[in-house]
C-alpha cells in the first residue's frame, strides 16, 4: 500500500483469520495496527473498514464477527481518517437466518447479487 500512496484504502477483511481461531479482540487489534502502520507513513490516507457479514457456511462464527464490528466501530469513533461501513445486516434474513440468495454455491463467497448490494453501500 505504501508505495502507491493511496488517498483512500477500503479494507474488508477479518472473517478468515475469525474462522482460524482468532478473537474478535485480537482481529480489531490487528487492524489497528494496520490503521498505525499505514498512518506513519501516509498520515491522510482515509482508512475505510468494510464490516464483515456473516456467510452461511460460517454461521456459526456470526457473533465474533459482529464482536468484530463493534470493537471496530467504536474504535474509529475517534480516530482521524478511518471509517468503517456497517455491513453485518446485509446477509442476515428475519429470524436469524443467511440470505442464501446473496452467496455462490460455495456458500461463502457473494454472488454478483451481493457484491452489487454490498457495493451500493460502500458507495453511499
Amino acid at each position: 500500500i505504501i508505495p502507491y500512496h493511496p488517498k483512500m484504502v477500503f479494507l474488508r477483511a477479518g472473517g478468515n483469520d475469525i474462522h482460524a481461531g482468532k478473537s474478535a479482540e485480537q482481529v480489531a487489534n490487528d487492524f489497528k495496527d494496520f490503521v498505525k502502520t499505514v498512518h506513519a507513513k501516509l498520515p491522510n490516507t482515509q482508512i475505510i473498514f468494510i464490516g464483515w457479514c456473516p456467510a452461511p457456511v460460517r454461521w456459526k462464527d456470526r457473533t465474533a464477527n459482529k464482536k468484530m464490528n463493534d470493537l471496530i466501530s467504536e474504535w474509529v469513533k475517534d480516530q482521524p481518517d478511518v471509517k468503517y461501513i456497517e455491513m453485518y445486516n446485509l446477509s442476515v434474513a428475519p429470524g436469524d437466518k443467511p440470505r442464501e440468495d446473496l452467496f455462490s454455491p460455495d456458500r461463502l463467497h457473494f454472488n454478483a447479487k451481493g457484491f452489487k448490494i454490498m457495493a451500493d453501500k460502500v458507495r453511499q
